[in-house]
């Protein structure tokens, strides 16, 4: 199903897709959570994809001589939510 496809518009963020495909007949591929958060405001209609999606993976990069507290608290909190998901990535 995903060979068969048909890419005719690519965007640098998944943000301006909810209004480019308003009124169309594309259809676009993007963030679950982001897109009915669009459809809450839009004519949009979200489905699940009907094909295995990967996992999401957050990654927190930063340099290593920087020893910001204020970016250690916030891994730190990364770390605390995901623990209360099981089945999250480790």
């Amino acid at each position: 199903m995903l060979r068969a496809r048909h890419i005719c518009i690519r965007a640098s963020s998944q943000a301006t897709l909810p209004a480019i495909i308003i009124g169309s007949d594309l259809v676009a591929t993007g963030s679950m959570w982001l897109f009915q958060h669009y459809a809450s405001m839009m004519p949009l209609k979200v489905v699940t994809a009907p094909f295995a999606r990967r996992p999401n993976q957050i990654v927190a990069q930063w340099p290593r001589h920087r020893r910001d507290p204020m970016l250690a608290s916030f891994v730190d909190q990364i770390r605390e939510r995901r623990q209360q998901y099981p089945g999250a990535l480790q």
